[in-house]
């Protein structure tokens, strides 16, 4: 998996992740979002989706490759044609 990540109005970051499918369509992702030229930390999220991506995650966004545990995340599929990059 390869796109793009919205941070605010201002910083968009590439990401790479992998996602995996179990027989009933629960899908478990992890992705490294990378936002260190726009001054702000890299980010991992792991998230555990439907088979459209929908679903919720944790985010370590201090780079200790553990969950913060304040920071929960959603995760929603989005037509790349509606995106507005700033």
């Amino acid at each position: 998996m390869t796109g793009l990540v919205v941070i605010s109005s201002t910083n968009v970051a590439p990401f790479h992740g992998t996602a995996i499918m179990d027989s009933v369509g629960n899908v478990e992702l992890g992705i490294t979002g990378y936002g260190m030229l726009d001054g702000i930390s890299n980010v991992m999220i792991h998230a555990a989706t439907d088979s459209t991506f929908n679903g919720t995650g944790q985010l370590d966004t201090d780079g200790d490759f553990a969950a913060d545990p304040a920071v929960v995340g959603t995760l929603l599929p989005v037509d790349c044609k509606t995106v507005v990059i700033p």
